[in-house]
C-alpha cells in the first residue's frame, strides 16, 4: 500500500498569452486569482402514478470564472502591451493560454501548469495614482476563457 505523498507548494508562474509561442510572449505576474470552475446543478421531478415526487439532480452547464493577473506597471513595448491596446480598442487578441507554477526553490521544477481554453483580456485596470506615494503601481488584467484543464 503506498502513501500519498501531499506538500503544500508555492512557487512562481509565469502565463504564456493567447497566440504564443515564443518565449517573448510569457508574461510574469505577482498574483493570479480566480482559477475555478463551478458546474450548474439541475433539478429535475419525477412524479410516480401513487403520487410520490422524486427529485434527480444532475451535471448542467460548467461555468469559469474570470482570472485576474496583477503585477507592477512596467514600461516597453512587448506581446502583452500589444494585446492590452488590441483589447482597448474592441478587438482583443483571442486563444489558448498556458499559466505554469514552478517551485520557488533552486531547482524551479515545473510544479502545475493550466491550460485556457479560447482565453481573451477582458479587462484591465491600474491601482490609484498618487503623486505623494512611494508605492509601486499595480496593474491588474482579467482574463476570460471558455475552458479550463490541468495539464
Amino acid at each position: 500500500m503506498s502513501e500519498a505523498h501531499n506538500e503544500i507548494i508555492n512557487g512562481y508562474f509565469e502565463v504564456m498569452l493567447p497566440q504564443g509561442d515564443d518565449p517573448a510572449d510569457i508574461a510574469a505576474f505577482k498574483t493570479c486569482t480566480g482559477l475555478s470552475y463551478e458546474t450548474e446543478i439541475v433539478v429535475t421531478e419525477q412524479n410516480y402514478a401513487n403520487g410520490v415526487r422524486s427529485y434527480k439532480k444532475r451535471p448542467g452547464r460548467i461555468n469559469y470564472g474570470d482570472i485576474e493577473f496583477e503585477r507592477g506597471l512596467a514600461t516597453g513595448a512587448g506581446e502583452l502591451e500589444d494585446q492590452l491596446k488590441q483589447a482597448e480598442r474592441g478587438m482583443p487578441v483571442r486563444g489558448d493560454m498556458a499559466i505554469t507554477l514552478y517551485s520557488d526553490d533552486e531547482a524551479r521544477k515545473k510544479v502545475a501548469s493550466w491550460k485556457l481554453k479560447d482565453a481573451w483580456i477582458s479587462g484591465w485596470s491600474l491601482s490609484d495614482l498618487d503623486a505623494e506615494s512611494d508605492d509601486v503601481l499595480i496593474q491588474t488584467m482579467r482574463i476570460t476563457h471558455s475552458g479550463l484543464e490541468r495539464e
